[in-house]
């Protein structure tokens, strides 16, 4: 049984498989930190995500988290989630997101040593959330490196 999370802010997000004695886990862990807290998950706001989950399991998960069902795919912080991540199409965003960085920097006014330290010190932490959750094939490595 795996269960990761992810945490920013005040949003949490759990991926596990979809068996329901990891639902029932997450739900006690909910519970756990109410308890430990004194603070309430407010359900209302709290979204169920299926990615080839059967309709069945979907439908007890959300009622047993007493939360509601959410499309497939959907972003987080900017992530596609749901998407297949071994597909080019789904890093689309941020070699968009690198292209549309560089391309405000004005070549004139930088130098070539200072462009390649911005480039590693800003453009590095654009991918670091999305590669804390999927391995970057080689076809997207050398997409970004030749922007």
């Amino acid at each position: 049984m795996v269960i990761c999370s992810g945490e920013y802010a005040d949003d949490t997000v759990f991926i596990c498989s979809g068996e329901l004695k990891n639902i029932l886990l997450i739900k006690r862990l909910l519970i756990l930190f109410e308890l430990s807290s004194g603070l309430n998950v407010n359900f209302d706001k709290s979204c169920l995500h299926e990615i080839q989950i059967s309709n069945d399991i979907l439908s007890e998960a959300a009622n047993i988290l007493n939360c509601k069902l959410s499309k497939s795919v959907f972003s987080y912080l900017g992530m596609e989630i749901g998407v297949n991540h071994h597909k080019p199409v789904a890093w689309e965003g941020l070699i968009q997101k690198v292209k549309n960085c560089l391309a405000t920097w004005d070549d004139k006014l930088i130098s070539f040593a200072g462009r390649a330290t911005l480039i590693q010190s800003v453009l590095s932490a654009l991918p670091i959330y999305q590669l804390s959750f999927y391995v970057l094939s080689n076809s997207i490595i050398k997409a970004l490196k030749t922007i």
